[in-house]
């Protein structure tokens, strides 16, 4: 008998989001939880989205936050170069981060650095007025965009969730 079989009937290991027994090929998440994140294809001239804030998209930003899954930061960064590359969003001069805290470094912190490797382009704490500048925050809304949008000749923001908010749309009549 596998030694890996073995171990797995005495220490199962369960999905991270839905507390299923998870086979011998899947980790962290089964494939059931993983077939539900909601990738977004929102995005206009200044505002990119990834994920929709649902599912286990939810409990795997949750466990990112407390370092256990630092290796994804490398997979989530490839998507986004992918994502980038084909809306043509390459060309930037700084990418930097929202809240950036030189000593609490987050799952964002290191998305930007792996993916500022990635794409070759420089990742700091912040950029002059007259950069063009990718700001990668985990969920930016309409209303914070508006307050920051002028600090940059050219802000371009990818936003890791994106969380609807009925303040984000008018429905007035």
């Amino acid at each position: 008998m596998n030694l890996n079989k073995v171990l797995d009937y005495i220490f199962p290991k369960f999905c991270d989001h839905c507390s299923k027994k998870l086979s011998l090929k899947e980790k962290h998440f089964c494939i059931s939880c993983l077939e539900q994140v909601s990738f977004c294809d929102i995005e206009n001239d200044k505002v990119i989205y990834l994920f929709e804030n649902i599912g286990a998209i939810n409990t795997f930003l949750k466990l990112a936050k407390n370092f256990n899954y630092l290796n994804f930061s490398k997979i989530i960064s490839s998507y986004i170069v992918v994502k980038l590359n084909k809306i043509n969003f390459l060309n930037f001069d700084r990418i930097i981060i929202e809240d950036y805290k030189f000593f609490k470094k987050d799952y964002v912190h290191f998305i930007a650095k792996d993916l500022s490797k990635m794409i070759n382009i420089k990742f700091q704490k912040e950029a002059e007025k007259n950069d063009r500048v990718l700001l990668i925050s985990e969920k930016m809304d309409l209303d914070k965009y508006e307050k920051i949008k002028n600090n940059y000749k050219n802000l371009v923001v990818l936003s890791l969730i994106f969380d609807v908010s009925f303040n984000d749309f008018n429905l007035s009549g």
